[in-house]
């Protein structure tokens, strides 16, 4: 989220819809790119590039909210750019889902992984819409732990 999109990152491939339609949600090789394109949200390596993921700088609809996670409380293949689910509570069980399918914007790497003993620092990219929300939904942080689940 964030970065600026050029030529030189995205590649050509012929596909093709059985809705002519969906043909306009994605952005097509011939279009010329404005110089100041950038993600609004995460797309994967070899992802279509949809439209509904591009805004000029400025035009993200992203806060970026900061969890403290549990040593345990991330999975190994959760890097950047993942989505997850953020649960506050006692594990597993007992556990309440406070956010859903939000971006990692900021993982800890590997090394930060090892042997921790203290919550591991994560930043979300949670949506503008869920602003207001933010706080009741994490209020539990002080009495909870936050974990994560890595969503498909």
């Amino acid at each position: 989220m964030g970065d600026t999109v050029t030529a030189e990152d995205l590649s050509a491939r012929q596909v093709r819809f059985v809705d002519e339609g969906d043909l306009g949600l994605y952005l097509p090789v011939d279009d010329e790119l404005p110089s100041d394109l950038q993600l609004t949200r995460a797309v994967g390596a070899g992802e279509l590039l949809p439209r509904a993921a591009l805004g000029g700088s400025g035009t993200s609809d992203v806060v970026e909210v900061p969890l403290p996670v549990a040593p345990t409380g991330i999975p190994s293949s959760v890097r950047s750019g993942s989505l997850v689910d953020v649960y506050v509570g006692r594990g597993s069980r007992g556990s309440d889902l406070v956010l859903e399918s939000v971006v990692v914007v900021e993982a800890p790497g590997a090394a930060a992984e090892l042997g921790a003993a203290e919550p591991q620092r994560v930043v979300v990219g949670v949506p503008e819409e869920q602003r207001d929300g933010i706080e009741e939904a994490l209020g539990g942080l002080a009495e909870g732990t936050v974990y994560l689940t890595r969503v498909p």
